[in-house]
C-alpha cells in the first residue's frame, strides 16, 4: 500500500456513500489506475455496499402498541394560577 492509501480510500469511501470524496476526481482515478491495492479494496467495499443496500430486512414485531400501553399517565395540566 501506498502513502496516501488511507486518504484515497476514505475518499472511495464516500463516494460509495453518496458524498463529496474530498479530493479531485482525477486523482482519485489517477490513484486506482496506478494502486492495484487499493482497486482491490475498492471492488470489495463496493460489492459489500451493494449487498448491504439491497439485503433483506429481518421482520421484526410491532412494538408501538406496547410502547404506547407503558407510558405513564400524563399529569393534569398546572394552571396559571400568578
Amino acid at each position: 500500500m501506498y502513502v496516501g492509501c488511507d486518504q484515497y480510500r476514505e475518499a472511495l469511501s464516500a463516494e460509495l456513500d453518496g458524498e463529496a470524496p474530498g479530493v479531485p476526481e482525477e486523482a482519485l482515478a489517477g490513484h486506482l489506475s496506478d494502486c492495484a491495492a487499493c482497486r482491490e479494496w475498492f471492488g470489495q467495499a463496493a460489492r459489500i455496499t451493494r449487498l448491504a443496500r439491497v439485503a433483506t430486512a429481518v421482520p421484526v414485531p410491532d412494538l408501538v402498541p406496547a410502547v404506547l400501553t407503558a407510558l405513564p399517565a400524563p399529569l393534569p395540566a398546572l394552571g396559571s394560577g400568578r
